[in-house]
């Protein structure tokens, strides 16, 4: 997109429409600094004012979630997914779970991350819907989300009845935050404390 633009921008240097697609870009890549330098070098005409009002808003909207991760999920639902990379690599799926004392990780992925669970790991009393289980416990070196990395946090080794691939991200974790949660809009937004 963006050799397109500047080559747009060579050829028909005088072309707003031009101008406000580099500005278009540069929101699509979440870079609000870029795309207000760009808004802002131009003077545009009355013809184009609701447009720029639209991109204005857009770059104060991504102003305002600096030092913010914003979960988008979908609006008036109870579940709230996102993926998270483990120890600076993993990718693994997580549901934000408020009601989940502390973060789990299915088996597979501690043996992806070559977590070697033994009679040492300290074990939990989990309640799910198939019964009681004891869950080894091991620590995950890091867990990034949006580029914000969490260090040292304590998790369970447990697969989720029928959803053996998923993990919940619990309190530990999350009370790392402050938390505002918008289900209408459908974002939650992790303010780092």
């Amino acid at each position: 997109g963006w050799q397109v633009y500047e080559r747009g921008g060579r050829q028909l240097p005088y072309d707003l429409g031009i101008y406000l697609f580099g500005v278009k870009l540069a929101l699509a890549e979440n870079d609000w600094a870029t795309a207000e330098a760009l808004l802002t070098a131009k003077a545009y005409p009355s013809a184009l004012r609701n447009e720029v009002s639209v991109l204005q808003q857009q770059i104060s909207e991504l102003k305002a979630l600096e030092g913010k991760i914003a979960i988008r999920f979908a609006p008036g639902s109870r579940l709230i997914p996102v993926t998270a990379s483990l120890n600076q690599g993993t990718p693994q799926d997580f549901i934000v779970d408020t009601g989940a004392s502390l973060v789990t990780i299915p088996y597979s992925t501690a043996a992806e991350l070559g977590i070697i669970i033994t009679v040492r790991n300290p074990r939990r009393k989990v309640m799910t819907a198939g019964g009681v289980v004891y869950a080894p416990e091991v620590l995950l070196a890091s867990i990034t989300l949006e580029g914000f990395e969490t260090n040292n946090v304590k998790a369970l080794v447990i697969d989720l009845p029928d959803q053996p691939d998923l993990g919940l991200l619990g309190l530990n974790y999350l009370s790392r935050f402050r938390m505002d949660l918008n289900t209408d809009e459908g974002v939650l937004f992790l303010t780092p404390k």
